[in-house]
């Protein structure tokens, strides 16, 4: 089954080996990423590439909309130095994943 899926974080250390799979696995895939050269590359790939501000929860509502599958790859991983202090290892966006939990609940069981 063919699902369209939406990855944040695309570009990143996970999000790169993971769209390429989906996409592999026949998946129709919107893949964020915030610069041109970025983008250019996931299309190649095969992906949509988009750039939304994963801050704005509006805009990330609107790139949401009509995905199945929203999977939220964005990190910040800091410096090897500052990777174990508290806090330190990821930072989820928030608006990212309430606009998934608003898609989930907006969809029919």
């Amino acid at each position: 089954m063919s699902n369209r899926v939406f990855v944040s974080g695309a570009t990143g250390v996970i999000g790169s080996r993971v769209v390429p799979q989906l996409i592999a696995a026949g998946h129709r895939v919107t893949a964020v990423a915030r610069s041109p050269e970025k983008r250019a590359a996931l299309e190649r790939a095969g992906a949509s590439a988009i750039n939304v501000d994963l801050f704005d929860p509006i805009a990330v509502r609107r790139a949401v909309a009509g995905h199945d599958v929203v999977i939220n790859l964005a990190t910040h991983i800091p410096p090897s130095s500052r990777a174990f202090l508290p806090g330190g290892a990821t930072h989820a966006t928030v608006s990212t994943l309430r606009a998934s939990h608003d898609r989930c609940r907006a969809s029919p069981s």
